[in-house]
């Protein structure tokens, strides 16, 4: 069964697009630790992320399927879209979803549903100008 974040409209105040001089970053905390990817100067309208070497953001777990998703960036903003089977994704109302547009302080988790326990990986949307703007 699809599950999705059909209700955009109820979420319009939430989402923007960066503007000239702002970027959307990516605050990944995996198997690693955390990492911090900068996805607008990939200069791309898909992004894809999972555990595969050949992902746009590569994601270090065991809980995550070799292509777990994309994030694309749209006139709202960021949408992160799960393809994976095997790994859900929960989103900031920790409900599962199959889609959902991030937004400033947004995040989606991803889990083993065999596992609840075990950390899953987390990703969290913010916008800036700049990292040093973003960490304070």
């Amino acid at each position: 069964m699809k599950k999705d974040n059909n209700n955009l409209n109820n979420f319009a105040y939430l989402k923007r697009k960066t503007h000239s001089d702002e970027n959307y970053f990516l605050t990944i905390f995996d198997d690693s630790g955390m990492h911090t990817v900068n996805i607008s100067e990939l200069n791309k309208k898909l992004i894809t992320f999972g555990s595969s070497p050949d992902s746009d953001i590569v994601l270090n777990s065991d809980n995550v399927d070799f292509d777990q998703g994309y994030f694309e960036l749209t006139d709202f903003g960021l949408l992160a879209v799960n393809t994976s089977k095997n790994f859900p994704i929960v989103g900031n109302n920790n409900k599962f979803f199959d889609d959902l547009y991030l937004s400033e302080g947004g995040f989606i988790k991803i889990i083993n549903p065999n596992l609840p326990t075990v950390q899953g990986v987390v990703i969290i949307m913010s916008i800036a100008k700049n990292l040093d703007e973003w960490k304070q």
